[in-house]
């Protein structure tokens, strides 16, 4: 315990590395995070590149090197298995007549193919869609 009046200097934290992105790159040679997209020079860049290595250099040493690219990594959004709505993306859709349909150019292919016409309750859009509707609850 330290006597009352007397300050206690304070202690010392350690010094934490900077928090790094996970897609920030790290240079292999020296370890900086001062790493910046490089410009293809060979046709060995250029292949890799296709494959998403890409091309970069680091700021500090020089150092280039090839790196996975993440964003070819990235899923596709995960579409319905039901049948939903075009404007506003309901799936509690209602199963219409086929000739209920607005004829436009845009539903032409869908008329000549054996798929089923919806209706949506909420937005009161007429489509088709080769997806079935959702089982009622």
């Amino acid at each position: 315990m330290t006597p009352r009046g007397t300050k206690v200097p304070p202690v010392e934290q350690e010094a934490q590395p900077p928090k790094r992105n996970s897609r920030q790159k790290v240079c292999p040679e020296c370890g900086e995070m001062q790493v910046r997209r490089s410009r293809r020079r060979t046709l060995a860049d250029y292949f890799l590149s296709l494959a998403g290595m890409r091309p970069y250099r680091c700021r500090e040493c020089s150092h280039r090197f090839n790196a996975r690219n993440h964003t070819r990594e990235r899923k596709p959004p995960r579409r319905s298995r039901y049948a939903q709505c075009p404007r506003c993306g309901f799936t509690g859709v209602n199963r219409i007549a086929r000739s209920k349909v607005p004829r436009t150019w845009s539903n032409f292919p869908w008329r000549l193919l054996p798929v089923s016409a919806y209706r949506c309750p909420e937005c009161r859009k007429r489509f088709f869609d080769y997806r079935a509707s959702r089982p009622k609850d």
